[in-house]
């Protein structure tokens, strides 16, 4: 496949997942809900616990950070045909892309999936690994061992309750249905500042 067409594709499945993500009150057949571990600090393991129970491999795998949590899959299958998933998680960065990255080929080896990155303001600014990938040894295990400093240990080992995502309720294919960003944000575009604040740092 060449590379403009790669790029419309690209651009194309982000549309899509745009107005899926601008229409979720549209109504559209209700998912089922899955409970996932929740007393925890970072959704990774919550993610990795959803991906563990799928029965087949996606065709198209959501990446992203919070603004990307409730892109649609569903949405997505009605409009283009492509069952997905949504690996997107709170605060991610290039590192969480390729734990869960791995973890799906590492689940369905011989699958070939289409990623859609959806890419936040800071996702590139320098971080540590995010506590929740050292506290899920599945996850862990896709970096090397000198990426594990004792610090981000000891900070795994003491996760605290996330209380924006105390009480989250995830879909089957990983798109949050409801948490505490509802009651945050209870209009459409309520958060504008905050996006205008991160693209301005």
């Amino acid at each position: 496949m060449s590379h403009r067409r790669v790029a419309v594709l690209c651009v194309g499945l982000a549309i899509l997942a745009l107005a899926g993500w601008a229409a979720l009150g549209r109504g559209h057949s209700t998912p089922s809900v899955v409970s996932a571990r929740f007393d925890i600090a970072s959704d990774r393991m919550q993610k990795t616990d959803l991906i563990q129970r799928l029965a087949s491999p996606p065709k198209i795998v959501i990446l992203g950070g919070s603004r990307a949590l409730r892109f649609d899959p569903a949405y997505l299958q009605e409009r283009i045909g492509l069952r997905g998933f949504n690996a997107a998680v709170t605060g991610a960065r290039p590192e969480d892309a390729w734990a869960l990255v791995s973890l799906f080929h590492a689940r369905f080896p011989r699958a070939h999936f289409r990623f859609l990155w959806i890419i936040h303001a800071d996702e590139f600014d320098p971080k540590p690994l995010d506590p929740g990938l050292v506290y899920d040894a599945t996850l862990a295990g896709f970096f090397p061992p000198a990426l594990i400093t004792p610090r981000l240990r000891s900070e795994a080992d003491h996760l605290r309750i996330d209380p924006m995502q105390q009480g989250r309720v995830f879909a089957a294919d990983g798109c949050v249905i409801s948490d505490g960003f509802d009651w945050m944000f209870p209009r459409p575009g309520a958060d504008t500042a905050g996006v205008r604040n991160n693209i301005a740092q």
